[in-house]
C-alpha cells in the first residue's frame, strides 16, 4: 500500500526535471498553509513519505529511522523556525546526507549558491 502523498513524492523524486525543480515542487506540496515556509514537522514528513515511497517503488523492505531523521533536520535548522525553499534549497546542496541518498538515485542535487545568487534565483523562480 501507498498513500496519495507518498505516490506524489515518488512521482517527482523519480521525475526527469532537474533536483532544484523536484525540490521546489516537493515543498509547495507540503507547504499546506501556502504562506512559502513549512515547519519542522512539515519537512520531516516530506522527507519520510519520500524515503518511504522510494522503498516501496524499489521493492525494498523499509528500515527508515524517523528519529534519525528528524534529528537530522533538527541539527539543521532551529525548532521555532518555519524553513524557506531557499533555506531547504541551501542545505540540500551543502549537506552530505541528501547528497548520499542522490547518488543512490544517480541524480544530481542542486549547486551551492552564494546569498545573492539564491534571492535571484527564487526571484526567477517565483516570475
Amino acid at each position: 500500500m501507498i498513500d496519495a502523498l507518498e505516490l506524489f513524492a515518488g512521482v517527482i523524486i523519480f521525475s526527469d526535471a532537474r533536483a532544484e525543480d523536484k525540490i521546489r515542487f516537493l515543498f509547495d506540496l507540503f507547504d499546506y498553509n501556502g504562506i512559502q515556509s513549512v515547519s519542522l514537522m512539515d519537512l520531516q514528513f516530506c522527507i519520510m513519505c519520500v524515503l518511504i515511497s522510494t522503498c516501496k517503488l524499489w521493492l525494498i523492505k523499509e528500515n527508515i529511522k524517523e528519529v534519525e531523521v528528524f534529528d537530522l533536520i533538527r541539527q539543521s535548522f532551529s525548532e521555532e523556525d518555519r524553513i524557506t525553499i531557499a533555506q531547504i534549497l541551501r542545505w540540500v546542496a551543502a549537506s552530505d546526507e541528501v547528497k548520499s541518498y542522490f547518488s543512490i538515485l544517480k541524480m544530481t542535487g542542486p549547486m551551492l549558491f552564494s546569498s545573492k545568487q539564491m534571492n535571484e534565483a527564487e526571484y526567477k523562480f517565483l516570475e
